[in-house]
């Protein structure tokens, strides 16, 4: 506590030491606590102990007052004292008797005697001196410690002479009695006035001590002397009634309140929480003045004093709103960002005006948002240069400020006091500003760039600077800070974050590389899978994109030597005597293939992190020809083959450590063979396999848009309750969910009674229920319950806040509308397509073999197939107002051919429409289409130069024919029976 009091106070330089044991003298000591600005610290009989010793030490105190006389702290502990580090000064405060020790302490005050709240009549607080007094001079003490009030003792039926000198030469006025008649009688009250001459008595009493308290707490504290003391309305202190040392030494710190509050009012507890004190905690009010508070409960003690349950009870009983509270958030900064970054000078406040306030974009943040964010060179830091503060509740807007005439952002005064106000928020301990003063050298000061607030009651700060670890972010210490709507009472709980170091993410697989490379073509393509590229050699490294050269001498320029990591050798072509004696083609020799730099380009971007792929043309330098017999593939009007395109059976080599990863570890050698191309089965010609579908894989869900409702009289609805992504109600999910509001009380929304509301969430079912009663006793609050206390009630549930959120509904938000029931159909979610929730999931199909494009409307065929019950489908009713637009194919770019892979990405706003994991499907044929000689193939069995003279009725194989074959006869998938899609958490449903 002594603590405490020091963080509240600054620095002390008095301490009162009074026994801990006897506790007689140092019930009295409050009052002189508050006229030194002193804690009160407790010692024992026969040593001084260690930590208060250190404390006395630690804080240089010059002074230490005694209180009490050498029976209760004996002459060994003042020579303790004497001899600590800081060399105190000790002066002894003591009495022949408790009685005159406490007349004593008063008269040690000093200065003009003390008043009584607003009055101007001198006073003193008078208890009973005996054990049965105790509680009462505990719950005394925060005010006599404001007040700076002695505090005197009496017996029951007689008043000692000690305490009757001291009201006469002390001329006090008026005497606060605490107790009731059997602690301190009639008669002495008759005596202070007819014989000591005190001008008036005032007695405050209970049934028992927590009755007193209660007492003290409404009728004074918050009552009568609230504006002399500025008592804290929003907190109140459990203090044990048996628990004497917890309460004298809690009270110079509840007596100026913590954070400099303001005096915390003192109810006294026991084993349980006594019916008085709950009672009081349910008349407290969660709206004052048509403004939200929150009450505080603090136990002064360890939980054998003030036990848990005690704490439970008090908290459940007491009515009140949720605290106002902020979390910050902020991402660490992207990978492969450039380390040095530039940039202009940052806005001014002024022009912050036209990003604030309105803005309701929900899109997240961009991963680097600020590459040109300061005026000087620096170093990118650990995380980005953006923050995001979320608040509970509703918060001050300018629209909201005390200048209501004055137009959004029409002056920097306008912003002040509301949280578009980037003075609100401190880096470091010091106040951002939303313009650079006076930065020099290298001490730059951090700035605001932009502030946006966003419809979730977020605020996104972009500053001049990337943060790094250590930093601390805080919103608003001034612990006054009170930036609720509609001047909410509610102070902003402390909201600080601390940057901690970041851990990078270790990255143990080396660079993956594929090739893609089809018969054919003229070019192969080559993929690199890898987050954290460190340098290519098949190309260049600018900001962490892959790009090719250009020409050959840009690529030796920089140091990529394509033609070394990339070897193709070309596949043997057998003699050919047909061709003519002498010519190259009899030989069976290789062909000589390389990259061709100068015609090399890159395809479109494939969406993917971590994938970049990039388009190499092949060089043919030796083009043996060969008989059209003896191939695959050749012209339809030639005798000789056009072999400078990729043929069956030419491999290329991608040498180990084309590309290394930031951690240099080096991309592993890939050799590639290109295979014939995938033909129909059945076919009379040379086949090498059907092309079909090797496997259908799934990521996880993930529910990009929730579900909300809406609470309020038809028309004139102002609640929003919207689903959480990660909750039972997570999008598409969520719009099965209904509310089912009741109204048990008698007079109904007319009802100006305590009430309670009574929430409960069935998840199985899928309902919110809650339900309005009255309080009994029943007893009057004069306002009825409003739909803002229904907010209330579902944030305080903790089933309804794990999975559901609250907010209002436009900038003119009427909270205080009579709550009452819903219809008896309920409130459903995703009543309308803008409040429908929807979930996404990716597909990735892979087949047997390369494709060239995909059949009927970008591949939507193929999508139906996976998803049968996806709107659009065939026989399938379109439920929503904007399907088929929620099913994207890609790729669809040809530049992203050739590829074995189809994406495909669902969005729905039903989890059955959406592909399931396991189920029997049918995938038709001819949904893509793969590579084709597009020339000449050879046919067996047939008897002239048409396809039409080519069924084989017998069987026999007849001389060898050669038929042109067109595109029109390119080979498309085979049928396939799909029973389960694989779990791949690795897909995610991209663009």
């Amino acid at each position: 506590m002594a603590k405490q009091f020091v963080k509240d106070a600054g620095t002390i330089s008095t301490v009162i030491v009074a026994s801990g044991e006897t506790e007689v003298d140092a019930v009295t000591a409050s009052g002189l606590a508050g006229n030194l600005n002193a804690p009160v610290l407790l010692t024992r009989s026969n040593r001084l102990p260690h930590n208060v010793a250190r404390f006395i030490d630690e804080n240089n105190v010059s002074t230490v007052i005694i209180v009490g006389g050498t029976s209760s702290v004996p002459d060994d502990i003042e020579t303790t004292i004497l001899g600590l580090g800081s060399k105190p000064k000790v002066n002894r405060v003591s009495g022949a008797d408790r009685y005159e020790t406490a007349a004593r302490i008063g008269s040690e005050l000093g200065g003009p005697n003390p008043t009584w709240c607003k009055s101007t009549q001198t006073a003193a607080i008078l208890v009973n001196g005996g054990a049965e007094g105790r509680a009462d001079a505990i719950v005394a003490g925060p005010l006599a410690y404001a007040l700076g009030l002695p505090v005197l003792l009496t017996a029951a039926d007689e008043l000692p002479d000690s305490t009757a000198d001291f009201l006469t030469d002390e001329k006090v006025e008026r005497v606060v009695i605490i107790g009731g008649e059997s602690a301190v009688s009639a008669d002495i009250e008759d005596h202070l006035v007819e014989i000591v001459g005190v001008t008036s008595t005032v007695r405050y009493r209970g049934p028992n001590a927590a009755a007193t308290s209660v007492k003290i707490a409404k009728d004074v504290m918050l009552g009568d002397c609230a504006d002399a003391v500025s008592t804290n309305k929003d907190m109140v202190a459990l203090v044990n009634r048996d628990a004497t040392s917890d309460g004298i030494a809690a009270a110079p710190t509840l007596g100026r309140g913590p954070g400099n509050s303001g005096p915390v009012p003192i109810l006294l507890v026991g084993d349980e929480l006594p019916a008085e004190v709950s009672d009081y905690l349910s008349s407290t009010v969660e709206v004052r003045d048509g403004n939200k508070t929150h009450l505080k409960i603090v136990a002064i003690g360890g939980k054998a004093v003030v036990s848990e349950a005690v704490m439970e009870a008090a908290v459940d009983a007491a009515k009140t709103s949720p605290e106002l509270t902020a979390t910050i958030n902020i991402d660490a900064a992207p990978t492969g960002v450039s380390k040095y970054i530039k940039g202009g000078a940052p806005a001014s406040l002024g022009g912050l005006k036209a990003a604030q306030a309105n803005d309701t974009a929900s899109s997240p943040p961009d991963p680097d948002p600020c590459p040109n964010a300061v005026t000087k060179t620096k170093l990118v830091g650990d995380y980005t240069c953006q923050f995001r503060v979320t608040f509970s509740d509703n918060v001050k807007l300018p629209e909201d400020g005390d200048d209501t005439d004055a137009v959004i952002g029409d002056s920097e005064s306008e912003l002040r006091g509301t949280v578009a106000d980037p003075t609100m928020y401190y880096l470091n301990g010091r106040r951002l500003e939303g313009e650079a003063d006076g930065a020099t050298g290298d001490q730059e000061k951090v700035t605001v760039r932009k502030l946006v607030f966003t419809a979730d009651r977020t605020v996104t700060i972009t500053l001049s600077h990337h943060l790094d670890a250590g930093d601390v972010i805080m919103v608003c210490p001034d612990s006054d800070c009170k930036i609720g709507t509609k001047k909410d009472m509610r102070k902003l709980q402390k909201a600080e974050l601390e940057l901690p170091a970041v851990t990078p993410v270790r990255d143990t697989a080396a660079p993956q590389i594929e090739i893609i490379a089809v018969p054919g073509l003229s070019y192969f393509d080559v993929i690199v899978r890898e987050p954290n590229i460190g340098f290519n050699e098949l190309g260049s490294t600018s900001s962490g994109t892959l790009t090719l050269k250009d020409t050959a001498a840009q690529m030796d320029a920089l140091g990529s030597k394509v033609n070394e990591f990339i070897k193709i050798t070309g596949a043997t072509i057998p003699a050919n005597a047909a061709i003519g004696a002498g010519t190259a083609g009899r030989l069976p020799t290789p062909r000589t293939i390389k990259v061709s730099a100068s015609n090399s380009t890159q395809p479109a971007a494939v969406a993917g992190d971590g994938m970049v792929r990039m388009r190499f043309d092949v060089m043919v330098e030796n083009k043996n020809p060969v008989d059209r017999r003896t191939d695959q593939f050749g012209p339809s009007a030639s005798d000789a083959v056009d072999t400078s395109k990729l043929r069956a059976g030419d491999v290329i080599t991608v040498r180990s450590g084309a590309v290394r990863d930031t951690g240099n570890r080096l991309s592993l050698s890939k050799q590639f063979t290109v295979p014939q191309v995938k033909t129909s089965p059945g076919a009379k010609y040379r086949s090498s396999g059907a092309l079909e579908i090797e496997r259908v894989s799934m990521g996880e869900h993930v529910h990009n848009k929730q579900a909300t409702a809406l609470i309020g009289p038809s028309g004139s609805e102002v609640l929003t309750i919207a689903a959480h992504s990660w909750g039972v109600a997570a999008g598409a999910a969520g719009n099965g969910w209904k509310i089912f509001g009741y109204d048990d009380r008698r007079d109904g929304e007319a009802s100006s009674d305590a009430f309670d509301i009574d929430v409960d969430v069935d998840k199985l079912n899928q309902r919110i229920s809650y339900t309005v009663s009255d309080v009994k006793p029943r007893k009057s609050i004069n306002r009825v319950a409003t739909i803002e206390d229904l907010a209330t009630a579902l944030f305080n549930n903790d089933d309804f806040r794990a999975n559901f959120g609250v907010t209002w509904v436009g900038a003119n938000r009427d909270r205080e509308q009579p709550l009452g029931p819903t219809s008896p159909a309920g409130v459903s979610f995703g009543a309308t397509t803008e409040t429908k929730g929807t979930t996404q999931v990716g597909v990735v199909v892979k087949f047997n073999a390369a494709i060239t494009a995909l059949t009927g409307t970008s591949g939507t065929d193929l999508a139906y197939d996976i998803a049968p019950k996806f709107p659009g489908a065939p026989g399938v009713t379109d439920t929503t107002a904007d399907a088929p637009d929620d099913l994207s194919v890609s790729p669809t770019a040809a530049t992203e051919f050739p590829t074995d892979m189809v994406y495909i990405r669902y969005t729905s706003d039903s989890m059955s429409e959406l592909p399931a994991r396991t189920g029997f499907r049918v995938i038709a044929a001819g949904l893509v289409t793969g590579y084709h000689d597009d020339t000449v193939r050879r046919l067996y069995g047939c008897t002239g130069d048409t396809v039409a003279s080519c069924a084989d009725a017998s069987g026999a194989q007849a001389a060898a024919q050669l038929v042109a074959i067109g595109a029109a006869n390119a080979v498309t998938n085979a049928r396939y029976i799909l029973t389960s899609l694989y779990l791949n958490s690795a897909i995610p449903p991209r663009n």
